[in-house]
């Protein structure tokens, strides 16, 4: 029972805040249905619009996954590299993720 109430918690306070962010005082269907689709990839039928949904979001494509890998990588603590200059640590860790395996990123 707890981890229902958790979960409702959760919708009701994040379906609030997406409600804020359209500058409404008043929660409607429309927000909590945003966020079960966007968090949970759950659409619940019969309220609100009854609009076809023909597709899904498309996965990450390879360049993605490699661009998101080069940001993860220069998100890495600077205590990595402490002593390094700041374009220097960015080469290693470029040459690091070529050497990774996969394509190269440069």
């Amino acid at each position: 029972m707890q981890i229902a109430d958790d979960f409702i918690e959760n919708v009701v306070n994040a379906s609030c805040d997406i409600a804020k962010h359209r500058h409404s005082d008043t929660l409607e269907v429309k927000d909590v249905q945003l966020y079960l689709e966007r968090a949970w990839n759950m659409w619940i039928p019969g309220f609100g619009s009854e609009e076809i949904r023909p597709y899904k979001r498309a996965p990450a494509t390879e360049a993605h996954r490699q661009v998101r890998s080069v940001f993860y990588i220069f998100s890495l603590s600077n205590s990595l590299i402490p002593s390094m200059h700041r374009s220097d640590a960015i080469l290693v860790r470029i040459d690091h993720l070529n050497n990774l395996g996969g394509g190269s990123v440069c």
